[in-house]
């Protein structure tokens, strides 16, 4: 596989935790405008332009996209966003707890995705996938990174002395308890020769952002008559870590309506397509749901698990509610907590596995409500 050092914009140290921020797609607009709200360094002010416009205007607008890029350029201008001097690369390790995953920020080749090197386990929506694709055209630039994973840990080993021993080049603790540190490797020819070796890459988050980075290429691909290959745009920002030291966590998700249907109608209709049973008292999401329990919404959380058949493409309705599993995936574990207020909370759990080995990645349940 290819990787390539780049020449990256980054924050000064010490304006680094001002500037960094949680994805675009974790956050609503509103969460976003509280998480940003007096703090204008905020990368939100970029990813979600539309928190510096009076409520109800849409994110989809021309002036939002047209902030994105002013909030962008203020940065650079007023020196919180410096390029780098020469091509590089970043180690990057992330710490929760006891558990690490180490890995690399560089460049990958967007003909790469076309061939389906990177691979794939989520389909894209149109409506994200044209906002993200507008953003990074317009600004040029890639405001987060692919995570992207692979088979192979040893390939960071040689430089396992510089994480212990040398002084890293930024640090970084935010609020949510995850503690994050790079290192910067000037040329990186060696690490660059090493991932040469590997045969092809998973994406375990960021689907709309690659498809995004990949529409940008080709399309500057088409009007540029002297295209070499080794222009930007063919070219994304990516986090590579290796499959082995992922801690795959569950992905948690709140339905406020059933559609007039009841909670025993829904798990019967589960029953139809897997088992459904209830998880154990002591369960991560035991807690979660007793904690929300404390606001007025009690729960009993439930576990549905999926045949282990291989899945080429599944869609699975229900009134109203569509749960898609795509590819070869074969057990997705979910947890489903029902309540007095009609309130769920799902949980999909890694656990892919195809033909010839495991992989890992990072699966989202999604669903359709007649009521939105």
């Amino acid at each position: 596989m290819q990787i390539k050092a780049f020449k990256g914009l980054r924050p000064v140290p010490e304006l680094a935790a001002k500037v960094a921020s949680l994805p675009y797609d974790v956050v609503s607009t509103e969460e976003a405008r509280d998480l940003a709200s007096g703090n204008p360094l905020s990368m939100l002010h970029i990813v979600r332009a539309e928190i510096d416009f009076p409520e109800g205007t849409s994110p989809y607008s021309d002036a939002v996209y047209a902030k994105a890029c002013e909030n962008f350029d203020k940065l650079q201008s007023d020196g919180v966003l410096q390029r780098e001097s020469e091509p590089c690369l970043f180690l990057y390790r992330q710490q929760m707890g006891e558990h690490q995953q180490r890995g690399v920020v560089a460049v990958c080749r967007v003909e790469d995705y076309d061939r389906g090197l990177i691979k794939k386990h989520e389909f894209t929506r149109a409506d994200k996938e044209d906002d993200r694709t507008r953003l990074t055209s317009d600004m040029s630039a890639n405001a987060g990174p692919v995570f992207l994973t692979y088979r192979g840990a040893r390939i960071l080993t040689p430089w396992s002395l510089k994480w212990k021993q040398d002084c890293p080049s930024m640090t970084l603790s935010p609020t949510d308890g995850i503690r994050h540190t790079a290192w910067r490797i000037p040329g990186g020819d060696a690490l660059v020769k090493a991932f040469g070796a590997v045969d092809c890459f998973y994406i375990a988050d960021g689907h709309h952002r690659a498809a995004s980075a990949a529409r940008v290429g080709r399309e500057r691909k088409a009007k540029n008559p002297l295209h070499t290959g080794d222009e930007d745009y063919n070219f994304f920002m990516a986090v590579l870590f290796p499959a082995q030291q992922l801690n795959i966590l569950p992905y948690n998700r709140m339905v406020a309506d059933l559609n007039s249907h009841t909670a025993a109608d829904f798990l019967k209709a589960l029953e139809q397509a897997g088992t459904v049973t209830c998880t154990p008292a002591r369960s991560a999401l035991q807690r979660w749901v007793k904690c929300l329990s404390i606001s007025r919404v009690p729960g009993i959380p439930w576990s549905w698990r999926m045949p282990a058949t291989p899945l080429r493409s599944h869609n699975w309705m229900f009134r109203g509610y569509r749960i898609r599993f795509c590819r070869q995936f074969l057990e997705l574990p979910i947890h489903v907590a029902t309540s007095e207020l009609n309130s769920w909370v799902v949980s999909v759990v890694a656990a892919f596995k195809k033909r010839g080995g495991c992989r890992q990645g990072c699966c989202r349940l999604r669903y359709v409500s007649n009521h939105l």
